[in-house]
């Protein structure tokens, strides 16, 4: 699959969880498959993240098209 979302379900910003849930919600109405990947579930995947957005400080939600940067909602 070609479009991944680095999100997460472990938060208490507001701001990061209504961010993606838009993010979701526009791929989902422009039937775009997508894959979730989760960062909360270890800190490698934090930085894998963050490393591919070129960003040490880059928080969720952050999307690629397969290990291209496409940016992120704010």
């Amino acid at each position: 699959m070609g479009i991944k979302l680095y999100y997460t379900t472990v938060t208490a910003s507001r701001t990061v969880k209504s961010q993606q849930a838009e993010v979701m919600r526009i791929l989902e109405s422009k039937s775009i498959q997508y894959e979730l990947i989760d960062i909360s579930v270890g800190g490698e995947l934090r930085d894998e993240m963050r490393s591919k957005a070129g960003n040490p400080s880059a928080v969720p939600p952050q999307l690629f098209n397969e290990d291209q940067y496409c940016g992120v909602r704010t």
